[in-house]
């Protein structure tokens, strides 16, 4: 599996005991994301069929509003598709607790999808 890139934008793929996490690092600031971001993850979901899933944003330094669709959007597809979506945030970080906040309420209408406030 290779990580996706676009712009300033890294997603780390990594497998531990079975659960695949997607590290966010860098900076999301495409203004359409969904049209890159959903081959990528698609993929990862027609060559594995993962259990669980974390999204992990905590190292992320920012991102617009644009990405709050595409997440939403990658959560509901794997959800649907019966895998655990995790999404972790750093809950010190004012940015990162405001739109992650927003998540967590849209996210209990979503199948299969948590989100959680992370210490760093």
């Amino acid at each position: 599996m290779k990580n996706f890139t676009l712009g300033k934008l890294e997603i780390a793929i990594k497998e531990e005991a079975g659960v695949l996490k997607f590290t966010w690092q860098g900076v999301s600031e495409n203004k359409d994301l969904i049209p890159f971001l959903e081959p990528f993850y698609t993929n990862v979901l027609a060559t594995q069929t993962p259990k669980k899933v974390i999204l992990d944003f905590r190292t992320l330094k920012s991102m617009n509003s644009s990405t709050v669709p595409a997440i939403i959007d990658w959560a509901k597809n794997y959800g649907e598709n019966g895998v655990e979506v995790r999404i972790c945030y750093n809950k010190v970080s004012n940015w990162q607790r405001t739109s992650f906040r927003l998540l967590a309420t849209i996210s209990n209408n979503l199948k299969n999808v948590s989100v959680e406030s992370v210490e760093d």
